[in-house]
């Protein structure tokens, strides 16, 4: 069980922060248990506060722990806690927690073909843009939220020339993956299908790394 105390964010390391890990993976999140509160981390407990209906801030603080708590068993967790004396709670963020390009943009390539459907998540056959999304990062041990919101909020703004291959590419409403040269693998009611396409209009760029 998360211990009361301090609120947790991005940025924190130490022994809180892998129980943290493991309740989130115990409600579905897929994340190296390393310590470390970086962006995949921040994008798992934005997804257990949508979920839960409780205020999204990717903070673990009372509400947060507490409905945490509720939700993992306390056996959970047990073996996680490492020593005093080895533990770091500074506030150095992980800049490649889990994050491969290559893994990401060859799930996003997978899928090319499966049909378009709102609120679908359904690999081989059918996504929507952020299911596509969500599916490609799971591939890279990243955790997101099934909303292009949130997803587009969870990771930090780059420009396009700092973009990366496996970096979200974000307009209103719409998300895909950076496919490097202009291009964006997502899934579009244009061609109703899971696709490779020019990057379009004036998006803005997100990454998780």
């Amino acid at each position: 069980m998360l211990p009361a105390g301090k609120t947790v964010a991005r940025g924190h390391r130490g022994s809180t922060v892998e129980t943290l890990q493991v309740a989130l993976n115990h409600n579905g999140a897929s994340l190296a248990v390393d310590g470390k509160f970086g962006p995949a981390t921040h994008a798992a407990v934005v997804d257990f506060q949508q979920e839960n209906g409780l205020k999204v801030d990717g903070r673990v603080g009372p509400e947060t722990r507490g409905a945490l708590n509720e939700s993992t068993p306390a056996s959970v967790g047990k073996g996680t806690t490492r020593s005093a004396d080895n533990e770091d709670d500074s506030d150095e963020s992980s800049s490649d927690e889990g994050f491969s390009s290559n893994a990401i943009v060859r799930a996003a390539h997978s899928q090319k073909g499966a049909d378009f459907n709102w609120g679908s998540y359904s690999p081989g056959r059918a996504f929507d843009c952020s299911g596509l999304t969500k599916y490609a990062y799971s591939k890279a041990g990243i955790s997101l939220p099934h909303s292009s919101s949130a997803q587009a909020n969870g990771g930090k703004r780059i420009s396009k020339s700092q973009a990366q291959p496996g970096d979200l590419v974000v307009w209103p409403g719409h998300v895909g993956i950076y496919a490097g040269g202009n291009k964006v693998i997502d899934a579009g009611r244009s061609p109703d299908a899971v696709s490779e396409r020019n990057i379009w209009g004036n998006p803005r760029f997100v990454t998780y790394r």
